[in-house]
């Protein structure tokens, strides 16, 4: 995954590996990511049996009793951290300051996982979880896929749209 980053020819070398796979094997593609309503209903509606998805949409649908898991393959599992930050204009700092400081602590960490079924990165937070949405994330990641996480790196200027392209051709085959 990594080495599609490093340049422009090497990921177009592996995207056309990539195209080629999913161009012969499209009837089994049913849709692609757009928000986390449409992926539920991907799975509860629409006949999906598998998919790539992020953790977030399965486990509440599992923590809800639906007929859906969730679990990062063996080979590490896609993430990032989001990051807050403060308008370079913003009139009341302090506040930022404060609601940016409660956010990061365990307690608000906790509500969020267990509100949106995504995994927090604050320490302490899985302490403070429900047994659902502790068995829920320890169904996800068991054994060491914690330690084989790919973290996402920065795209580079000319990544985005080249993955477009791909995306649109394979989408017009």
């Amino acid at each position: 995954m990594y080495d599609t980053y490093k340049t422009e020819e090497q990921m177009r070398k592996i995207y056309e590996e990539i195209l080629k796979f999913l161009i012969a094997h499209k009837k089994n593609i049913k849709m692609f990511w757009n928000n986390a309503q449409d992926h539920q209903l991907a799975f509860l509606q629409n006949g999906c049996v598998i998919g790539q998805t992020w953790d977030g949409p399965i486990i509440t649908l599992k923590k809800e009793g639906k007929p859906v898991t969730y679990m990062a393959p063996k080979e590490g599992a896609m993430t990032w951290v989001d990051s807050m930050g403060i308008v370079k204009n913003a009139e009341n700092i302090e506040q930022a300051y404060a609601f940016i400081n409660w956010a990061y602590t365990p307690e608000a960490g906790a509500i969020m996982a267990k509100s949106t079924g995504y995994n927090s990165v604050v320490k302490g937070a899985a302490d403070l979880l429900d047994d659902a949405t502790k068995k829920a994330f320890a169904d996800a990641y068991p054994g060491d896929a914690l330690e084989n996480l790919w973290w996402y790196i920065s795209e580079p200027p000319w990544f985005v749209p080249a993955r477009t392209e791909y995306r649109d051709k394979f989408q017009a085959a």
